[in-house]
């Protein structure tokens, strides 16, 4: 499974030769439009970009596939990786800002309805993508933020395959921050829930 491989090499490298990252763990890290945030000391995150099995049509480049129905928008993208007890998870991370406008394109509200955010979910996901968690909302350091995850079910030579995404979106004026985060759902894997929580404890910067 070539682009598998692939990223766990690149976790791997991300881990032993990135400066910038190994500087961030355990301390404030500013995410542009996002807010300060504070990543755990396993955990190590860089601007970069991952492959995803998830975008399998559009070559596993996540950004490149979600362009189809946001075609004017660029995300901000992240490697994240977490160690521990020398097994590697990894995660990758797209945060959009999206106006009035891409809300409406994505929901049919300008603001964000979590009935009408489900809604488009369950009736406009592609092929072979399944809404599992409902999106809710939830108040961390006075900012309400609305989660939910949908997942990918694959076959790779044979053997099934499950892709997680969580979402996770808070509104700040006339703009939603929303933020997509990838990666395996198996067994004891736990770095997707950290970096769910990690985001929303934030200390996030309002317009």
């Amino acid at each position: 499974m070539k682009s598998k491989w692939i990223a766990c090499l690149m976790a791997a490298m991300l881990i032993v030769t990135a400066p910038a990252a190994a500087k961030n763990k355990g301390t404030q890290t500013i995410l542009d439009n996002w807010g300060s945030v504070t990543v755990p000391q396993n955990i190590y995150m860089e601007a970069g970009t991952q492959p995803t099995l998830a975008a399998q049509e559009a070559d596993n480049d996540m950004a490149a596939y979600i362009a189809e129905v946001l075609p004017a928008n660029t995300p901000r993208t992240y490697q994240i990786v977490k160690m521990d007890q020398g097994v590697f998870q990894y995660a990758y991370m797209l945060h959009y800002t999206l106006s009035a406008a891409d809300v409406r394109s994505l929901v049919g509200t300008d603001g964000m309805s979590v009935t009408a955010a489900n809604d488009a979910l369950r009736q406009r996901l592609p092929r072979g993508f399944y809404l599992v968690d409902a999106l809710t909302e939830h108040k961390s350091n006075g900012t309400v933020f609305y989660t939910g995850a949908v997942e990918r079910n694959l076959f790779i030579n044979g053997n099934g395959f499950i892709e997680r995404m969580y979402i996770l979106a808070w509104q700040h004026g006339t703009y939603t921050e929303a933020a997509l985060i990838i990666g395996r759902n198996e067994g004891s894997d736990d770095l997707l829930p950290d970096v769910l929580n990690m985001l929303m404890q934030a200390k996030v910067s309002k317009r």
